[in-house]
């Protein structure tokens, strides 16, 4: 089923994370109808105390933060499922994946970044607050290439305390500061140690220190100087090579002090004055090195080097160093060259020798040396020179074990020596008793849950389940699983699964009673909408009447065929003739057909007054729909030049047999009208009354059994001419003789239409 809104406003939509103590998914925040990142804590930590205070410090160190390169803290909640934070969501990538795809980043993108990063460690510094874990993974760019610090998860206060709790070290370790390795306080110089890696990483594509075992990396850390990046790199400008390894210092104090300090000097590394500036290298300690002239050694014997030596504030019998010296000044003060040789092959020494003239002329030797322990020698190439070499050696061999500090310091040596191969030993079966068996995860995802489950139990695994909704994968299989498969983990782990719903469903719209042109967009994501059209009196054209499915049904739009029967309006007819009917019978026949009439209008025409001789605005076989208005138009009396006749005609049907007979009419009144549709066994004789008038002859058509039996016409002139100017009455009633027709009278032809 669909998961419940956290905090009843906040919907998870899909995962876009997760690292080893929490998940991290994009939401969607229902109340601001905005997208968020909501980051939740893995289910196996819910109920461990130090893990759930860890999670609620990190929301409190972000959300103390305002800036626009720190990711912002919007809400923070609890629910069965444990503690989840809701954050700003950033729909870019991160600066380990563009790394991994683009390294090594030029020079310019590697400034423009990790200012950004300092100005976002400036501000959490100024409020007491160490991120302590800043890397590439924790560094979100956006798609405009802004800078977003995020993970505050190890992040705290500045205090006594700030690197351990409960004896543990926080951090990845391949970004640790050498503090932090030792366990030791950690300060704003943690951070931009941290930050010194990362631009390594960036400027080479590799971190400065790598190696099989976490406790060998923080080692290198503590003990080993990381190659000069123009080493591998040798395009990058010095003065960002500069900058990187000072940020890389071992000891806190040649370090940039403060992040706003490191990034002024950032912001002008690609000047063009500083491209080519000398190479920086930390402030070496005090070196023992001594230059020492042997001519000044010829008066030894005779006290000079006790004169300088208490000049000095020394024991005559030290040199410069605070070593002892004893007899090695008076046995060679006479300026020969004996024991050079030997120095100079002793591994004990740093001893490059450099001959040179003084104004006498007399060779002297200028020793540049490191005094290990205390002892200057020249060289005596004869036999007895050798022997006496190997006696003062050994002498001096004792002397110096005599010495109470350097007995202290052997045992020391010893002791710790001693120390490290117990703990070494102590530590390897420690991790073999506690060893936990590596498993290679199969992949999962496709199969059904239960086939899925099974498999992973059976290599000592555990699931846990999330449901989504998915187009392609059926309900109750896996559509992906976390970490991936082949990954390489420990047994006992918990595997993420995400078990598909089927397609997402979703009630049908009611519809019913609404215009089509206004529900189309609702069935767009339908396979199929079909609409049939009916006439319906009570509902409006474009009315929705029925649909299937019905409202409220549960559907996937995509695979459903919605059918919508939608009215047509009421149904149009054709308006029969009402030419020739009196007032009184078109009246009726307009209310039997569900007409309206609007108004009567006289005017002078070929029928007598009070027939009917047309209507408006619709005509005889025009269609119609039932409440138009109709206009009547009466005669008010027959036109002056109106000339009434009447026509015999004479059908000669068979008789005994049925003869279907029409006869249509055309004259001053009527365009072929049919006048008489009857049927008749035999033949039969008809009057029919014409009204005809200058330029309106009349025809008559009649046929039987729908062939053209007689068709007759009748002038104007010839009529006129054979009443020999003598007027006629006209008829009482319509042509054809007899009474008026029926109420609706016979109907006019398709091609015939009114006068």
């Amino acid at each position: 089923m669909e998961m419940k809104p956290l905090g009843g406003r906040y919907e998870i939509l899909e995962r876009v994370g997760g690292g080893g103590m929490a998940v991290v998914y994009k939401g969607k925040d229902r109340l601001l109808s905005r997208f968020v990142a909501i980051k939740r804590m893995r289910p196996q930590y819910v109920q461990d105390e130090t893990f759930v205070r860890r999670f609620y410090r990190e929301a409190q160190a972000a959300a103390s933060l305002s800036h626009p390169n720190v990711v912002s803290i919007y809400d923070v909640g609890e629910d069965e499922a444990g503690p989840y934070i809701v954050m700003e969501y950033i729909a870019g990538g991160t600066l380990k994946s563009l790394i991994e795809r683009e390294a090594p980043l030029p020079a310019e993108t590697i400034v423009s970044i990790s200012a950004q990063i300092l100005s976002a460690l400036e501000h959490a510094h100024a409020h007491h607050i160490i991120h302590r874990d800043i890397k590439p993974h924790n560094i979100l760019l956006t798609l405009d290439g802004q800078v977003k610090v995020t993970d505050f998860g190890i992040a705290r206060a500045v205090t006594t305390h700030t690197i351990t709790e409960a004896g543990e070290v926080f951090g990845s370790v391949h970004y640790f500061s050498p503090e932090q390795a030792r366990g030791g306080h950690i300060a704003e110089r943690s951070d931009l140690y941290s930050l010194g890696i990362v631009m390594y990483e960036m400027a080479t594509g590799e971190v400065p220190f790598a190696a099989e075992s976490p406790i060998s990396v923080a080692l290198m850390h503590l003990e080993q100087e990381p190659p000069r990046v123009r080493s591998l790199v040798p395009s990058l400008p010095q003065s960002l090579d500069n900058i990187i390894y000072r940020a890389l210092a071992k000891h806190e104090e040649d370090r940039y002090p403060q992040a706003r300090v490191m990034k002024a000097d950032l912001l002008t590394a690609l000047s063009p004055e500083r491209l080519h500036e000398p190479i920086w290298s930390p402030l070496e300690s005090f070196d023992a090195t001594r230059r020492i002239d042997l001519s000044a050694l010829k008066n030894a014997s005779s006290g000079a080097g006790n004169d300088r030596a208490e000049h000095f504030g020394q024991d005559p019998r030290h040199d410069l160093s605070g070593h002892a010296v004893g007899t090695a000044h008076t046995a060679y003060a006479d300026g020969t060259a004996r024991g050079i040789k030997e120095i100079k092959n002793d591994a004990r020494y740093e001893l490059p020798v450099e001959a040179s003239t003084d104004t006498d002329g007399d060779a002297t030797q200028d020793v540049f040396f490191k005094p290990h322990d205390g002892f200057l020698e020249t060289e005596d190439d004869t036999p007895e020179g050798e022997v006496r070499s190997k006696a003062r050696l050994k002498d001096r061999l004792v002397t110096v074990w005599q010495k109470a500090w350097v007995r202290r310091t052997a045992v020391i040596v010893l002791t710790l020596f001693v120390f490290m191969m117990l703990l070494n030993l102590g530590w390897r079966a420690l991790s073999a008793a506690f060893i936990v068996p590596d498993v290679e995860l199969p992949d999962v995802t496709g199969e059904p849950l239960e086939v899925a489950t099974k498999t992973l139990e059976d290599l000592g695994l555990t699931a846990l389940m999330q449901n989504r909704f998915d187009e392609t994968i059926p309900e109750g299989h896996v559509i992906e699983q976390d970490p991936a498969p082949l990954t390489v983990v420990k047994r006992g782990v918990s595997i993420d699964l995400v078990v598909s719903l089927g397609p997402k469903k979703e009630a049908v719209p009611d519809v019913i009673g609404r215009k089509i042109g206004d529900i189309q967009p609702l069935f767009a994501a339908y396979h199929q909408m079909n609409i049939e059209e009916i006439y319906d009196d009570t509902a409006p054209a474009g009315t929705i009447l029925r649909q299937n499915p019905l409202a409220g049904t549960e559907v996937v739009p995509k695979e459903t065929d919605v059918t919508l029967v939608v009215s047509k309006g009421q149904e149009a007819f054709p308006l029969p003739s009402l030419v020739g009917k009196t007032r009184e019978q078109a009246e009726s026949m307009l209310l039997k057909l569900g007409l309206v009439l609007k108004q009567i209008r006289e005017e002078s025409a070929y029928f007598p007054r009070g027939f009917v001789v047309g209507t408006w605005p619709v005509k005889a076989g025009e269609k119609v729909k039932s409440g138009t208005e109709i206009t009547l138009i009466v005669s008010s009396g027959m036109k002056d030049d109106a000339l009434p006749f009447e026509q015999p005609v004479s059908v000669l049907s068979e008789s005994g047999k049925e003869t279907q007979v029409r006869i249509f009419l055309t004259d001053a009144r009527y365009k072929e009208q049919a006048i008489i549709e009857e049927t008749v066994n035999g033949p039969k004789e008809y009057t029919i009354d014409l009204v005809l008038a200058p330029g309106k002859d009349a025809r008559i058509d009649v046929y039987q059994d729908g062939v053209l039996y007689l068709s007759k016409v009748v002038t104007y002139e010839e009529v006129k001419s054979s009443l020999s100017h003598e007027r006629v009455e006209p008829p009482d009633g319509p042509p054809g003789g007899g009474s008026p027709a029926d109420e609706f009278g016979p109907e006019p032809r398709a091609a015939g239409g009114e006068g």
